[in-house]
């Protein structure tokens, strides 16, 4: 009983700050926003799970989350998370930030090349996959050892699992075109990507800023996808 009045003590000593975190990644992802937060904010990480569409998945988040308002920072996944959560919340999310993410849907192509990572997962060879999801290339040139952070990266996957990823991997093949969701949103809006992104690139972030009519749009130069851990103190600053 204690615990459960001081957490409810915590949530309104201080805002709620959700972080999301992308395909293959837990809260590692976000270790330097953590340190750099988590003694101003309540802080909770979700990682994307549990369903096989990104709005059940949205839903979910949403059902885990105690505070009536709350911050969301969503990075790559997370952010598609994050866009699908708008239209559900009636208003709970106060401030938005969409890190190294994507509004419009697959092409043709990349669901093509998802289910085929999916049904090789599924066929046991869920570490051939990661070869392909884990490269040198996604990372941008401010990254001097290149392999000491893959390794880091390789750590998370292997700890969310082939189960997760099969349902992050169908979760964002079937998403639509969240244009008309972001557009509803009138909160305080950060729109983060990396020059270097290969994955997400900074062209998109461009358009979703062109949406959004609170937004501010921010390029980290020399960066790519994985802005929180290549370039966190720029990250931070910019949150």
């Amino acid at each position: 009983c204690r615990s459960g009045l001081r957490r409810v003590s915590d949530l309104l000593m201080h805002e709620t700050l959700v972080f999301i975190a992308g395909t293959l990644c837990d809260e590692r992802v976000f270790t330097p926003q953590l340190s750099h937060f988590e003694d101003r904010y309540h802080c909770q990480v979700i990682i994307p799970q549990g369903a096989e569409t990104i709005e059940d998945m949205a839903r979910l988040a949403l059902d885990s989350i105690a505070a009536p308002s709350f911050n969301v920072i969503g990075f790559s996944l997370g952010g598609i998370l994050a866009m699908a959560m708008v239209p559900l919340t009636q208003g709970r999310i106060k401030r938005l930030a969409l890190l190294n993410t994507n509004h419009l849907p697959d092409t043709s192509e990349r669901k093509i090349q998802r289910l085929h990572f999916v049904n090789e997962t599924r066929a046991g060879k869920f570490h051939d996959v990661l070869r392909h999801e884990i490269q040198h290339k996604y990372l941008g040139r401010l990254v001097h050892d290149k392999t000491e952070m893959l390794n880091e990266i390789l750590g998370m996957a292997l700890a969310v699992g082939p189960a997760f990823y099969c349902d992050q991997m169908m979760a964002a093949r079937g998403r639509t075109d969240a244009t008309e969701q972001i557009k509803t949103y009138e909160g305080p809006t950060l729109i983060l990507c990396g020059e270097d992104d290969i994955v997400c690139p900074a062209e998109r972030h461009y358009a979703m800023r062109a949406l959004m009519k609170n937004s501010t749009c921010i390029t980290i130069p020399m960066t790519g996808h994985y802005s929180t851990l290549e370039a966190p103190d720029a990250v931070n600053n910019a949150l």
